[in-house]
């Protein structure tokens, strides 16, 4: 017995590493990847923007100080425009301490780009009745314009963006009404799904939500991915419409967590996407 007493215990002490390491992942810095898109959809001039979402603060490995940080590290990267993805606030279970709507948002008031700050909302800041209002407040006190459902012009292009489909309600016609035609556009959603609800239009979709999967194993791939389409995960997507015009996404695999504190070494944080 004792042979199965010193495998339980050496199994114990893996997992044990094996969670510390994931933690570990899930709190580090995150790491910015960059993307050079050419859209053919594009008609203005080359475009740097930095994608952030899914911040769901928290403690203990997403508290307002870590998200001021990250947005200091947002500014070093000097984006022309920045845009935020959507869950700002989180509603897991794991958790050492919750940080409310105004806490979560306020750390976004230090960021900074020559064509503004844009954000839309994600499901979990939409998951109970008033939310979505809290978080909207809180983001439009930190100097943030909140897309919901509409656009917004962004010195040369225009931001339209919608509401997430899990909650809400999606509503790309009234988001693209007021964009003159052939403006330059960027469609800004939480969710990757949205892609097959842009325009030929859109110059670039922007979403978050998917976290990249963040728990990923070895010939099993993301335990859990609440997309559809699960080769949009992360990274630059490009889809063909039923039109076959090709339309570009890229997606962040976000900056905090779902469910626990924990990310697999797969999961890339801050985005940098570059527009051309």
């Amino acid at each position: 017995m004792r042979w199965l007493l010193r495998l339980v215990f050496a199994g114990g002490l893996a997992g044990l590493a094996l969670l510390a390491l994931a933690y570990a992942e899930a709190t580090r810095a995150p790491v910015v990847v960059s993307y050079d898109v050419a859209s053919p959809a594009w008609t203005g001039p080359p475009v740097t923007v930095a994608l952030l979402a899914d911040t769901q603060a928290a403690h203990p490995d997403m508290p307002p100080a870590r998200v001021a940080r990250i947005v200091d590290q947002t500014n070093a990267l000097k984006a022309d425009l920045v845009v935020l993805a959507g869950d700002f606030v989180t509603g897991r279970l794991v958790q050492s301490g919750r940080v409310g709507p105004v806490e979560a948002t306020a750390p976004f008031a230090g960021l900074s780009a020559p064509l503004g700050v844009f954000a839309v909302l994600g499901n979990h800041d939409m998951e109970r009745p008033g939310l979505a209002g809290e978080v909207t407040e809180g983001l439009e006190a930190a100097g943030v314009t909140v897309l919901r459902n509409r656009a917004a012009r962004a010195g040369p292009l225009w931001v339209a963006g919608v509401d997430d489909n899990r909650h809400g309600v999606t509503g790309v016609t009234a988001a693209m009404a007021g964009v003159p035609p052939g403006a330059p556009l960027l469609y800004l959603v939480h969710n990757p799904d949205n892609l097959v609800d842009a325009p030929a239009r859109v110059g670039l979709t922007l979403a978050g939500h998917s976290h990249g999967g963040q728990v990923r194993l070895p010939f099993v791939g993301a335990l859990v991915l609440p997309i559809t389409h699960r080769d949009w995960a992360r990274g630059h997507i490009v889809w063909r419409g039923t039109d076959g015009q090709a339309r570009h996404m890229v997606v962040t695999s976000g900056l905090g967590t779902s469910g626990a504190p924990i990310r697999s070494p797969c999961s890339w944080a801050a985005t940098l996407a570059a527009l051309s």
